[in-house]
């Protein structure tokens, strides 16, 4: 066989084996989970055993030993574990863990090619070792406590699914995208002909059914890039259980809404912030069983993750039972970094933990307080066209809500006029737009600012941003917000609102850092689209404020 014949049969087998290595993983929390608290795992041991003989088989036919001799132990072992689980304990829990998180690793390894037949040696002998103890008789004392994890599980025949490059999915996207710009163009080239545009005419019924049907197209593939949010928050059970022992805790991860459904790329780009919220939340939100019966709580703390959909935003908030937000310490460190705190409402104040260099940790641990701070959480979330916002209940806990896009590659957008040049603003960053009076703004320290809904926002000149020369003639202002961060965006002309499909940049383009793509108009005119996160950024820059002068 040719190399790439092979290669095009192992990756066959890691894409069918990653799937079932995530199953295992959730397999074996659950079990631990039901063997903490004394009871059977039910029909969890047989899909288990099922699996693992699967991918025995299948890294056989691959010639992928390694992996074949761990599955194939660890079937064993659960095979002994279908017969009397009453010796089941926190040790075994841990060895099929263990195990799951190297075949895991091994799979990934066996794709890049780098997988050696010693690599599950040391784990073997564990489970060597632990199938020969349940075959004596040895027990295992059950754990003093549990760390368990509870949440909504999808169950989707596997008849039912087709795996698909992702990739090939954004290249229709893109061609449907072009074939509604062909439509459009075609409707005009219509509308232009003589004796053309009469109600309920053959033509015009063509073209209205073509748009439907383009319409619904789109649509449809959009749909298909949506995934589960499960997806992603299946990833903390694991950290939050392995966490919580290095800090000396008892936690409990919580899920809600896991069949919300979210674009990919935007999933892909949440483990890590989403990551660093779980990890605050079980280090410095979650107290340890001493301080929280002390509080009148329960030993165990519950760490939650949700998500619902409203409309074409999704929600998902990371919340815990911990101690809550310290008010008293934030206002402390805020003034301590210079910050005006006397005319700060509670929610302004709560709000600096998002800011750059602001920490009330005064040590580090294994996971938190080693200068990777809350702000990089919502640069995450603001890039993705989003917002975080914090809520805090003294002893009762936190709750992070993110608000977020349905889906990154079509957006609703404002169309505007720069410099004589159309642009497209992603609606979900527009709070308003209006017509500006010169005598309602100001100027403060070189700044232009104007009073907008009883807060003072800067001018932003677009042109001037935008490298064409400052626009003299800017009537109208569009307020964007990212996160936090407001302006007054100044521009020509506001023209209208509609839906586009989104492509990235051309690589002979180069960063261009007040762009994140571009769209195409059904006349053929290519759009830039604003990137508003850095547009609100750029504020800070005084070259870059609208010209005014004191009102």
């Amino acid at each position: 066989m040719n190399d790439d014949f092979v290669k095009a049969l192992i990756h066959d087998f890691v894409e069918e084996a990653r799937p079932m290595t995530e199953r295992l993983g959730d397999a074996f929390l659950r079990m631990e989970r039901c063997w903490s608290e004394g009871a059977g795992t039910g029909d969890i041991l047989p899909q288990v055993k099922s699996d693992l003989h699967t991918l025995k088989g299948n890294s056989g036919l691959m010639g992928l030993t390694a992996i074949q001799s761990l599955t194939h132990a660890m079937e064993d072992l659960c095979g002994i574990l279908t017969v009397d689980e009453t010796a089941a304990g926190p040790e075994v829990a841990d060895i099929l863990l263990e195990g799951g998180d190297l075949l895991g690793e091994m799979v990934d390894l066996s794709e890049q090619g780098e997988l050696k037949d010693d690599h599950a040696s040391a784990i073997l002998k564990r489970l060597e070792s632990a199938i020969s103890g349940l075959k004596n008789g040895t027990t295992v004392p059950r754990p003093a406590r549990k760390v368990t994890e509870t949440g909504e599980r999808l169950s989707v025949k596997s008849d039912d699914l087709v795996r698909i490059d992702f990739r090939k999915l954004d290249s229709l996207l893109e061609m449907v995208g072009e074939a509604m710009v062909s439509r459009s163009m075609l409707a005009n080239a219509h509308n232009r002909l003589p004796g053309v545009g009469e109600s309920g005419s053959d033509p015009d019924r063509a073209m209205q059914l073509l748009e439907r049907s383009l319409q619904g197209l789109q649509e449809g593939l959009v749909q298909t890039r949506l995934l589960p949010v499960s997806t992603v928050f299946r990833r903390f059970v694991r950290h939050v259980r392995d966490q919580a022992r290095k800090e000396g805790k008892a936690v409990r991860l919580e899920t809600t809404g896991a069949d919300t459904t979210l674009d990919k790329t935007i999933i892909d780009r949440l483990a890590e912030p989403i990551l660093h919220l779980v990890r605050n939340a079980v280090a410095h939100g979650v107290e340890t069983g001493a301080e929280r019966l002390k509080a009148g709580k329960s030993e165990e703390g519950t760490v939650t993750l949700s998500a619902e959909q409203l409309s074409d935003r999704v929600l998902i908030a990371v919340s815990d039972d911990g101690r809550g937000l310290d008010v008293k310490r934030i206002t402390s460190r805020a003034e301590a970094l210079g910050y005006d705190t006397e005319n700060m409402e509670r929610q302004e104040l709560l709000r600096l933990i998002f800011e750059p260099g602001f920490s009330t940790v005064e040590g580090v641990s294994t996971l938190a307080g080693r200068g990777v701070g809350l702000d990089v959480v919502a640069a995450s979330i603001e890039a993705l066209g989003g917002a975080v916002n914090v809520d805090s209940q003294p002893g009762h806990g936190v709750t992070f809500r993110l608000d977020l896009p349905l889906t990154l590659a079509v957006v609703k957008a404002l169309f505007v006029d720069v410099a004589d040049e159309l642009y497209a603003i992603p609606l979900s960053y527009v709070l308003e737009s209006f017509r500006l009076d010169p005598a309602t703004t100001h100027t403060v320290d070189h700044r232009t600012v104007v009073s907008w809904r009883n807060e003072w926002i800067p001018l932003v000149d677009g042109s001037n941003l935008l490298g064409a020369a400052t626009d003299r003639n800017a009537p109208y202002c569009v307020v964007i917000a990212s996160g936090a961060r407001k302006c007054g965006f100044l521009v020509q002309s506001i023209r209208s609102r509609r839906d586009v499909v989104v492509k990235g940049l051309d690589n002979i383009l180069g960063q261009q850092k007040f762009i994140s793509g571009v769209t195409t108009l059904g006349d053929g005119r290519v759009v830039f689209i604003l990137d508003v996160a850095a547009l609100t950024s750029a504020r800070f820059d005084g070259a870059h404020a609208a010209e005014g002068a004191d009102a």
